[in-house]
């Protein structure tokens, strides 16, 4: 491996990888020892192949070598930097990336190699050539890192990833702290641009480094905090370079970094604070995790009109705003960019004073908008009368599930008529509205994402034709009948000849046989040829009488053998006389899921926020466990179970055992209980059993919760119930309420109860 030529360097290194890759390979001492030596030699070769291939070569020796060995090659890698100040750009380049290379590999392999532990050799070796070149240069540099040839930027980076990724080198850190602290303090004021941002970032990394092991010497512990404390005072936010700015501001809403940053007497942050990153996008409101829309205050608003969107506003393309604030923003400058808007609380008011001719946004809504967003608050029937020139359309309401759908059929093909719309998101009455929206009066459609409120059998009559333009389609209907089904819902899946996406979440009640991979294959893809995206969650209600054998899990997810389908699971549940089969698509990527059981896969549901569970076998407190893990997002529960969760026996077990924990859904915002037995009114009130911080709307049987909460006086149950402000009580027979004073003191927000068997009380 030491021949002048480098072609038979390199092929000698290349027939040592073979060796060295073959499992059954070992080496003696004495050859272990010259392979090393010839390998680290090739270090200095100045040959980029040759180098690449040591590179490589090394972190497969890593694998066949002692303590003693890797202790060699980690010593003569650190001390590889302190040569490359000689070398030639281009080579130190090469360098500093093959050796960096190299330690990372050497990280990696630390769970490979267990009679030596890498890190803190790593560490050992980084820090011993630093502090020697820092010494060397003291008194021409007074302790600063000047030079960029001898590597110490380098290794500043590589002991800061070697605290980010292994803890356990921490120790060893701890060790050399103290010449190491010198170091950094001076260097916090280096005149070197590449040298000074690095500082700080490592004395970031070292305070994460403080919470060393409990059997660590107290006197090392204490002397590091010494040393590093006036470093961790000194590093401020400015002393971070713009790129770790950036990354942290990132993690601010844009409308915190623009309030806080522009106009603080710092140029440095005026900059940053101006970049696209932070003003393309504006949300001059507040939805809270109970999903409340809230408006910022005008003292804010004011401060943006007047100093910050006249600055900016040449950036701007999408603004997400309130109706109330919507006239003041838009007037504050032209927005020659913003292509989209979010408009929330929109009303028939907004409609006739912003939407029509005389608007003074004319220009702004008929010109540049091609995405427009309406979130109402009431019903939205009255802006059928309009015709859009916008090229996406999303029309919703402020809680989507409780809107009141488009009524749209039976109306003449001239509403909701336009020639440019090619995106439309919109909630519909019944699937005549759906027919009706694609009879021709929207022949640009692209893109049609669309739920249905209830799907009937349709005695009107629509064009038909087929859909050439429609490229995506989206369809969500919680209910449909097996005849309805076939008869309309295929066909109209065969009028997309060219559709690219398909997205659809259905359930389908009374069907004789089951939605498979084979069934979707032969009636729905066979006639989208084009199609490469299909995101599915097929619900089929069969009665138990029409099943001739139990399919299981396995036998159902063997039928989907087409590619498209990516990766499939399934949840069978049981219900009585009853079976409900799901089949989705993975990753999930719908918000609602309904009627699992006991079984469901051990996966996360990271989108969900809507779920009904549903057995006919008792849910036990685990259960509930896996259901908070399985959707951490959780917003919305409603529980059907009929039957008990458990004996006497398992409720005093269940009292006294500390192995049961607190089930915790922290966003957890609605729950239904009225068609649980009173046991699972117990699970979710009760403290010790479930941790539920934002619930705000309970739906129960008023005995249930009458007697769970002791008539409203038991403490364990007080905590769950504090921030209620809705109660329904869905039950025949109910005696009268009176809110007593412990009622009140129970519910201190409540703002109304129902019953909407009986009548509605509002306190």
């Amino acid at each position: 491996m030491s021949s002048n030529d480098k072609d038979l360097r390199f092929q000698a290194v290349a027939n040592l990888m073979n060796d060295l890759r073959q499992q059954s390979f070992k080496l003696d001492d004495d050859s272990e020892y010259h392979v090393v030596q010839g390998v680290l030699k090739l270090l200095e070769d100045t040959n980029s192949e040759v180098l690449n291939q040591v590179v490589q070569c090394i972190a497969l020796l890593l694998y066949k070598v002692n303590g003693l060995s890797f202790n060699r090659i980690s010593d003569a890698l650190c001390s590889t930097f302190k040569n490359v100040s000689t070398d030639t750009e281009k080579l130190h380049d090469m360098k500093v990336t093959s050796l960096k290379t190299i330690f990372a590999s050497l990280l990696q392999q630390q769970q490979a190699i267990q009679i030596f532990n890498p890190p803190n050799i790593i560490m050992d070796h980084l820090v011993t050539v630093i502090v020697e070149s820092s010494r060397t240069k003291a008194n021409r540099s007074n302790g600063r890192l000047h030079n960029a040839g001898h590597g110490e930027i380098e290794i500043l980076d590589l002991i800061r990833d070697t605290l980010s990724t292994t803890p356990d080198a921490r120790y060893k850190f701890f060790l050399c702290h103290v010449p190491l602290s010198r170091i950094l303090r001076k260097n916090l004021e280096s005149p070197r641009a590449d040298i000074r941002p690095r500082v700080p970032i490592l004395i970031k990394k070292t305070r994460r480094s403080m919470s060393i092991k409990e059997d660590t010497n107290s006197e090392v512990k204490n002397q590091t905090v010494q040393s590093f404390e006036p470093l961790l005072y000194k590093v401020g936010l400015l002393d971070l370079p713009n790129e770790i700015l950036v990354m942290i501001f990132t993690k601010l809403d844009n409308i915190d970094v623009l309030y806080s940053l522009l106009d603080v007497d710092n140029q440095r942050l005026d900059i940053i604070a101006q970049e696209n990153t932070f003003t393309n996008t504006l949300k001059f409101l507040i939805i809270t995790l109970t999903d409340d829309i809230l408006s910022l205050t005008d003292s804010i608003v004011d401060r943006f009109c007047t100093n910050i969107l006249p600055r900016i506003h040449q950036n701007v393309k999408s603004l997400i705003l309130d109706s109330l604030s919507m006239e003041r923003i838009l007037l504050v400058g032209d927005y020659p960019n913003l292509t989209e808007i979010k408009l929330f609380n929109f009303n028939d008011k907004i409609v006739s004073r912003y939407f029509t001719v005389e608007t003074p946004f004319r220009c702004i809504f008929q010109r540049q908008i091609a995405d427009l967003i309406l979130v109402f608050e009431n019903d939205f029937n009255e802006i059928l009368e309009k015709n859009y020139t916008t090229d996406h359309l999303s029309i919703m309401g402020s809680f989507p599930r409780f809107f009141p759908p488009l009524v749209l059929h039976n109306l003449p093909s001239t509403t909701f008529f336009s020639s440019t719309l090619n995106k439309l998101y919109i909630n519909l009455m019944t699937y005549d509205d759906c027919l009706a929206l694609l009879d021709g009066r929207l022949k640009q459609l692209t893109t049609l994402i669309v739920t249905i409120d209830k799907i009937e059998y349709s005695s009107n009559v629509y064009n038909l034709n087929n859909l050439p333009n429609l490229k995506c389609f989206s369809l969500t209907t919680s209910c449909c009948s097996t005849v309805l089904y076939d008869t309309q819902i295929l066909s109209l899946f065969r009028r997309m000849l060219n559709l690219e996406e398909l997205t659809l979440y259905i359930t389908i009640k009374n069907r004789t046989t089951l939605i498979d991979g084979i069934h979707i294959s032969n009636e729905i893809l066979v006639h989208m040829p084009r199609l490469h995206i299909f995101n599915f969650c097929i619900s089929t209600n069969i009665n138990m009488d029409h099943l001739g054998h139990y399919l299981s899990k396995d036998d159902i997810q063997r039928t989907f053998t087409n590619t498209i389908y990516r990766q499939v699971d399934c949840i069978i549940s049981h219900g009585y006389n009853i079976a409900t089969y799901c089949v989705f698509s993975l990753p999930f990527m719908f918000d609602c899921l309904e009627s699992i059981g006991n079984t469901f896969p051990n996966i996360i549901f990271s989108n969900v926020t809507r779920l009904t569970v549903n057995d006919i076998v008792p849910f036990k407190h685990e259960f509930f466990h896996r259901i908070a893990w399985s959707f951490p997002l959780l917003k919305h529960l409603w529980v059907i179970n009929h039957e008990p969760q458990g004996s006497k026996s398992d409720k005093l077990k269940f009292n006294y055992n500390q192995f049961y924990s607190i089930v915790k859904f922290p966003y957890l915002i609605s729950l239904r209980l009225d068609t649980t037995y009173i046991h699972y009114t117990d699970q979710f009130l009760n403290e010790t059993k479930t941790h539920l911080p934002r619930l705000t709307k309970l739906t129960i049987c008023y005995c249930d919760l009458y007697m769970v909460t002791r008539n409203f006086r038991r403490g364990i149950t007080r905590l769950n119930c504090r921030k209620i402000k809705q109660l329904i009580f869905n039950t025949i027979i109910m005696p009268r309420i009176k809110r007593s004073k412990s009622f009140n003191d129970y519910f201190p927000v409540l703002e109304s109860f129902v019953c909407p068997l009986l009548y509605e009380y509002n306190g």
